[in-house]
């Protein structure tokens, strides 16, 4: 029986109109009220993770948020918090040169403010074109505050250099930290070795639970590490081709419903899906 279901929220549970569709509410609630406990996975920081779970009722039935893709988790139950440690701030300082150079809207979360730095041009799309530089010295070019990340990422738009700057980053950073494309117009970095698996095992190690009580579903390069270690793993019809080849099994796509359907087959009818792996 599965006794944790982990859901990536952006291109999984979300539609992509960042909304949780009314048959997936509706199915989450139904396992939840069956004993499921539900495990929020994203690369957000827990604090964006919060009504999500209100909707789902998380508080109710005891969830977690495993956040800035495993860092952090937060447990309902009780109201704790661990963490999995920061990214180095020569991390950062690596990644705010090369926003700099390239003009690149780069946010970042550290313990004292949210870190924003948008050029001065850019595409009229860009969701973040009426938000303020923040943390940034634009004196020195630098961080006003020296301390370490819990989160950093790059929002690009148009998107069409995704690759480009995901592959630059990678070789820039190198050893240092792991940087994973979300999608398309989306960068995100994490402390080395840290990813949502570790967050999953963390509360796996919690709860007494193993690898076969948890049910895993994603659709991105940051879901590959815990679609890849656990055998109950589901990737979704929008998935990227290497997450589909990770997963056991394939449901449909996030616009229509997969999170419901996947938990229709595995968890609420309690037999085996149909959905199988694309070789």
């Amino acid at each position: 029986m599965v006794k944790l279901l982990v859901l990536d929220l952006d291109g999984t549970l979300l539609d992509d109109h960042k909304q949780i569709t009314s048959e997936n509410r509706e199915s989450i609630l139904k396992a939840e009220k069956k004993g499921v406990r539900i495990a929020l996975a994203s690369g957000r920081h827990n604090s964006n993770l919060q009504k999500f779970g209100e909707t789902l009722e998380m508080n109710r039935y005891n969830g977690f948020f495993i956040g800035n893709n495993g860092q952090t988790i937060y447990r309902y139950d009780d109201q704790s918090n661990f963490s999995h440690g920061q990214i180095p701030h020569l991390v950062g300082e690596i990644c705010l040169k090369y926003a700099i150079e390239n003009r690149l809207v780069m946010y970042a979360r550290n313990s004292e403010q949210p870190f924003y730095y948008k050029p001065y041009r850019f595409h009229s799309d860009n969701p973040y074109r009426n938000r303020p530089k923040s943390g940034y010295d634009a004196k020195n070019h630098t961080f006003i505050h020296q301390s370490d990340f819990d989160k950093i990422g790059f929002f690009l738009q148009p998107p069409t250099n995704t690759f480009k700057v995901t592959t630059d980053l990678k070789e820039l950073i190198g050893e240092k930290a792991d940087v994973f494309m979300i999608d398309q117009g989306c960068i995100e970095i994490s402390k080395k070795g840290v990813n949502k698996a570790k967050g999953v095992e963390k509360i796996l190690d919690l709860m007494g639970w193993n690898k076969n009580d948890v049910m895993i579903m994603g659709d991105g390069e940051n879901d590959l590490e815990m679609l890849r270690n656990y055998p109950m793993s589901v990737a979704m019809g929008n998935a990227l081709p290497e997450v589909k080849k990770a997963s056991r099994y394939l449901t449909e796509n996030n616009n229509d419903s997969g999170v419901a359907k996947a938990i229709d087959q595995y968890i609420l009818r309690s037999k085996e899906v149909n959905y199988e792996r694309e070789k």
